[in-house]
């Protein structure tokens, strides 16, 4: 691990810590206040704790899954990467393939749980999916080009059923300053808020434009 791996590592271990005594800190405060606003009650006390306790739990998940993302992010990343420069991906099918697969294995998280990725190549016209796709969405291909085409941010698809629970459907347009590479389209467990879809329009900029404009400019020499 790096130094600026372990950097963070601490601070996210701190924001922990200070979390951990923030919450603590507030239940004399709560408790005064529900004996200044109630009548002393063993029940009340006991919803009220099963209540704090929820609330503290999902906010520490919530504050977990962002500070987790972003080099948890950086050292998979690293191997697809890696891969590139020395040609064990050298196409669009390999590239494709080991990006759809990155992208269900890391983002599994209880608000940012993505479960089924397509990616588009624009340069050979050819498209791949994750191993279960919904097949009313593979169907929209030409849609989602047309759409993508236009605009450079992340945008919401719909809610389609697919076996016994919804998933929630968003195109990824793929550019590299002018140039329209393709997109990637994600099926996700939940419905992303701001932030994630700030997340999702950051991954394909900071992560996947470059690496898809190398894996092009290979097929371009390859077809020259």
């Amino acid at each position: 691990m790096g130094t600026y791996h372990k950097i963070y590592d601490i601070q996210r271990q701190l924001l922990v810590f200070f979390y951990i005594v923030f919450c603590l800190s507030l239940i004399f405060p709560a408790g005064m206040l529900l004996n200044y606003l109630f009548e002393p009650h063993w029940g009340i006390y006991l919803i009220a704790s099963i209540l704090y306790i929820a609330l503290c739990a999902i906010a520490g998940a919530y504050i977990f899954v962002i500070t987790l993302l972003p080099v948890k992010l950086m050292r998979g990343f690293d191997h697809i990467q890696n891969s590139i420069a020395d040609g064990s991906i050298n196409d669009d099918a390999q590239f494709s393939k080991a990006l759809n697969h990155f992208t269900i294995k890391y983002f599994n998280y209880l608000f940012f749980d993505i479960e089924q990725s397509g990616f588009y190549v624009n340069q050979t016209g050819n498209i791949f999916y994750s191993n279960i796709f919904n097949s009313e969405i593979s169907k929209r291909k030409d849609e989602f080009i047309e759409k993508t085409k236009d605009t450079q941010l992340v945008q919401y698809i719909g809610k389609f059923k697919d076996k016994d629970f919804n998933l929630h459907f968003y195109t990824i347009p793929v550019w590299f300053g002018n140039d329209y590479l393709g997109y990637m389209v994600v099926g996700v467990r939940n419905k992303l808020g701001r932030f994630f879809i700030g997340f999702l329009q950051d991954f394909e900029n900071l992560f996947i434009d470059d690496q898809l404009l190398h894996i092009v400019n290979r097929i371009k020499r390859k077809q020259s």
